[in-house]
């Protein structure tokens, strides 16, 4: 079972501008507490099978050097074999049926929490439940999180409410994974900007 945090952080986290696939629900006010029970007691494993895959590959990399450095061979069969078993993790996590019918999403994301815009409004102090897929990894992360802002769009948006949820209940690994997955991302468009001056 992974280490989860509950309790909002005063640390600051870096944000980007990024689109996934996003799927939540409000929890019912007298169902939070089972569910983010259930939660603590281990995720779906179709869905976080992407996401523990990820955890294990930062854990199996220096190993994965040596054996690169010492049998070429033997790297590039667990290599293959990775592949085969992302691809896997992939394909089951797409037959989640909340996530295969949703479209990519503009989100504004952090290892704090995320905003992103809805057709109706959310109360400020709403729980709830968040399935994220984030690219090109496609790591899916499952967190709860509390509406802390939820305002009207300008007419121009594509919807009439924007939220900012912080998540109150998440694994440290899969904050981890968002936090690299920023990083990642900040770096590539640092790049790109490079490249283009």
């Amino acid at each position: 079972m992974g280490h989860f945090q509950t309790t909002p952080e005063r640390r600051r986290y870096y944000r980007i501008d990024d689109s996934t696939i996003l799927s939540f629900k409000v929890i019912p006010a007298g169902q939070v507490t089972r569910a983010i029970g259930r939660f603590r007691e281990g995720l779906p494993e179709y869905f976080s099978l992407a996401a523990n895959f990820a955890v294990s590959d930062v854990s199996m990399s220096e190993i994965l050097g040596r054996i690169r450095s010492e049998q070429p061979l033997v790297a590039t069969y667990l290599d293959a074999v990775d592949r085969k078993l992302k691809l896997l993790a992939h394909l089951v996590m797409a037959l989640d049926n909340d996530l295969a019918t949703s479209p990519t999403q503009n989100v504004n994301l952090s290892g704090g929490g995320i905003a992103f815009d809805v057709d109706q409004e959310i109360l400020i102090g709403s729980i709830l439940e968040i399935k994220l897929i984030l690219f090109p990894e496609y790591t899916g992360i499952l967190t709860y999180g509390t509406i802390v802002q939820s305002s009207k769009n300008n007419a121009s948006s594509g919807a009439p409410w924007r939220v900012a949820v912080n998540f109150s209940s998440i694994r440290e690994s899969d904050r981890d994974l968002i936090i690299r997955h920023v990083l990642h991302q900040q770096a590539t468009w640092l790049r790109r900007r490079q490249l283009d001056d």
